[in-house]
């Protein structure tokens, strides 16, 4: 999708990009759009060696050209994975928040905040990345960078900072392939939270879509249809019974590698017992699935065809919300925000 309005809000959308052919922006926010707020929304699935990010604001104004900064980007509780290259990327802009997102499985960062200007004017300006989480990336946040020339390729080194004044505080970076956070520029304040630790289970679902039969059924002529042949109307009376299941799947994670031995036995014991119990909620959850659903037919059609094809419509409308809200109900305890307390396992 390409932003191009002077604003836009989206609250609570998939944008996928995983159909798109070629190498191809998820969202790209172009320069004139100076006031955006993405809220609950997923980033997901952008292809492409040099385009295939989840979310792009693109480079705009860099300087402080007003009292409000220029320009304002609220990227709020939204979570950016599986993207090719970055999963939220916020070029030169001022004062853009990235704040409550969940980062990973992207191929090169999670949240970067970031731009090279060869004439050393656009900059990233003002930003915060407050409370985020962000794993199985090339690096997990990534702000700004020295690079002398702000040209590719790069000659690195401390006369060009394009990063200034960005705050960096209280995000969660863990099991990234380079680095968890990575900062460079005038970096108005930066902290990590030290001695914590977060690792994540799976679990799926696969729902069988009902099985139904029908009960009691009773099947006469009938003159009440239209459009039917000679003597085919017919009228069906009965039960649909359809009994719905559910497959669930849980996937823990093992220990990772690197620990110590006190760090070791406190992640063991943290995914034994508050990671399980929220992997098993989730099962409890998608299990409301299960069940028979009795469902009263009175029906008239142009023979056995028509009848069955208005019977499958009724079932698959019942089967539709009952899906819907097992899932629903599923998505709501997520994302698994918990960590573990390793700050007394220090060296």
């Amino acid at each position: 999708i390409n932003v191009s309005g002077a604003a836009f809000t989206a609250v609570n959308v998939v944008f996928d990009g995983a159909g798109v052919p070629g190498d191809s922006w998820g969202v790209l926010v172009q320069p004139g759009c100076t006031r955006t707020l993405f809220e609950g929304c997923v980033f997901q699935g952008a292809i492409g060696p040099s385009l295939g990010s989840g979310l792009v604001i693109q480079a705009r104004d860099g300087a402080l050209d007003g009292p409000d900064g220029g320009s304002r980007h609220q990227v709020l509780r939204c979570e950016a994975r599986d993207n090719q290259v970055h999963g939220i990327w916020v070029q030169a802009a001022a004062g853009a928040l990235v704040q409550g997102c969940l980062a990973h499985g992207n191929g090169a960062y999670g949240i970067c905040l970031d731009f090279n200007d060869p004439a050393f004017k656009q900059a990233v300006r003002h930003g915060r990345v407050l409370g985020n989480e962000s794993w199985a990336n090339g690096r997990g946040i990534s702000v700004g960078n020295f690079n002398e020339t702000n040209l590719e390729p790069p000659r690195w080194g401390h006369a060009n900072p394009d990063a200034a004044d960005v705050v960096v505080s209280g995000n969660l970076c863990h099991g990234n392939r380079d680095w968890g956070i990575a900062v460079s520029g005038r970096a108005g304040h930066t902290q990590a939270p030290g001695g914590t630790f977060s690792v994540h289970g799976q679990t799926d679902a696969t729902f069988d879509g009902g099985t139904g039969k029908m009960v009691n059924q009773k099947v006469a002529k009938s003159k009440a249809c239209e459009d039917c042949a000679e003597g085919e109307c017919v009228r069906v009376t009965g039960t649909l019974s359809v009994t719905y299941h559910v497959d669930v799947v849980v996937t823990m994670p093992d220990v990772p590698d690197g620990l110590n031995a006190c760090e070791e036995a406190k992640v063991r014991q943290f995914i034994n017992t508050t990671l399980q119990a929220h992997e098993n909620e989730h099962v409890r959850r998608f299990k409301t699935y299960n069940g028979t659903k009795s469902i009263p037919i009175n029906l008239t059609g142009c023979g056995q065809d028509d009848i069955q094809t208005q019977v499958q419509a009724i079932h698959d409308a019942d089967e539709a919300p009952r899906h819907a809200n097992a899932q629903a109900l599923s998505d709501a305890i997520d994302p698994f925000t918990k960590s573990v307390d390793l700050s007394k396992c220090q060296d």
